[in-house]
């Protein structure tokens, strides 16, 4: 009884958080937001920005996952409550303007709740996954629990490494969900193959409901377009689909870099194209990148090339060769950890475990 009760309170506090994290970035940067799902998104960016920030050097001095979670647990609390310090007022518009939030909802309003109701149960209920890679996330996070450590001990046969995994070393979501664990109590599979899975479906239909608002001059088309993405989501089902990582792996950092990251880097793309100078969009492309790095290392090859394809046409189209350089920061932290992987892999450069 318990479990069911941390459940729900878990999933619900890490979006209160990410709304935190969301109106501490958009108010104190200038950010003008009038959603509060693009507000949730960028509290995620920001969520996984921190904890990047924040847990790799303790990993590499060879900290414990208990200072870790403390620490972590103390940064957000911090955070939230200067955001509910600072921004009361703007909820409290939100909140009056959220009063006629069900008027005139059309019935792909309501289709499109179903739907994705049914995939967040299916998630949470339904799903089987027994990959290579879900072993790995799974016994990561209950490795770093069992043991009291940072990625020290290699997650599928619990042997004591010498050096980092150069594959993993830079992916610190494993220990993210390791530190929700410690704080919870919550036992591994329920954080990662329910909670996890259930917030992936969430963020992703959230980008792609920002997505539809920046396309979309009739804004009650946003709930066709969502049921239509629903529908594809439900019925395409290959290895290589964001579909099948979505509804069968949601848990792991690929799916959330092909449903969440990568369609968060195109509504970026987007707002910088409707913005008459675009910089305001800059601080978040570089955010996402680390954070991207946080959630998975694949992310040091994809990310670079989606932010070139929604940047360099930009840059071109206004005619900003100026700003060139901050395009260069923003793939700066991919590009980075793709050198250190390439040292890493040939043997050239080793990260030792320090216990």
């Amino acid at each position: 009884m318990i479990t069911l009760l941390k459940m729900p309170a878990l999933f619900l506090g890490m979006l209160a958080v990410f709304c935190c994290l969301g109106s501490f970035f958009i108010r104190e940067n200038r950010y003008e937001s009038g959603h509060l799902g693009e507000t949730v998104l960028f509290g995620f960016i920001a969520y996984y920005f921190l904890f990047e920030l924040i847990s790799v050097p303790m990993m590499v001095l060879g900290a414990k996952l208990h200072l870790l979670a403390w620490v972590w647990a103390a940064v957000v609390a911090v955070l939230v409550i200067a955001s509910i310090c600072l921004h009361l007022g703007m909820w409290r518009e939100w909140g009056k303007r959220s009063g006629g939030f069900w008027r005139g909802k059309t019935a792909a309003f309501y289709v499109m709740l179903v739907l994705i109701g049914i995939q967040l149960y299916f998630v949470a209920a339904l799903q089987e996954n027994g990959s290579a890679d879900a072993a790995y996330y799974v016994g990561s996070v209950t490795t770093n629990l069992a043991t009291d450590s940072i990625s020290s001990f290699d997650p599928y046969t619990g042997k004591a490494l010498d050096f980092f995994n150069i594959r993993y070393v830079f992916s610190m979501y494993p220990a993210a969900n390791a530190v929700l664990c410690r704080l919870t109590g919550l036992h591994p599979l329920v954080v990662t193959k329910v909670i996890l899975c259930m917030m992936t479906v969430v963020l992703s239909y959230l980008v792609y409901a920002q997505i539809g608002k920046a396309l979309l001059k009739e804004k009650q088309m946003v709930w066709v377009l969502l049921c239509f993405i629903s529908v594809v989501n439900l019925n395409f089902h290959t290895i290589f689909s964001n579909a099948s990582f979505l509804l069968t792996r949601g848990y792991e950092g690929k799916a959330v870099l092909c449903n969440i990251i990568l369609p968060f880097l195109f509504y970026l793309g987007l707002r910088m194209y409707q913005e008459k100078n675009g910089k305001r969009v800059w601080l978040l492309f570089f955010m996402t990148g680390v954070a991207a790095i946080d959630l998975t290392m694949s992310s040091m090859m994809t990310v670079p090339v989606a932010m070139s394809a929604v940047i360099l046409p930009n840059l071109v189209r206004k005619k900003r060769w100026g700003q060139s350089r901050l395009y260069l920061l923003a793939v700066l932290p991919c590009v980075l950890v793709l050198g250190i992987y390439l040292l890493g892999v040939r043997g050239i450069l080793q990260i030792p475990v320090v216990r």
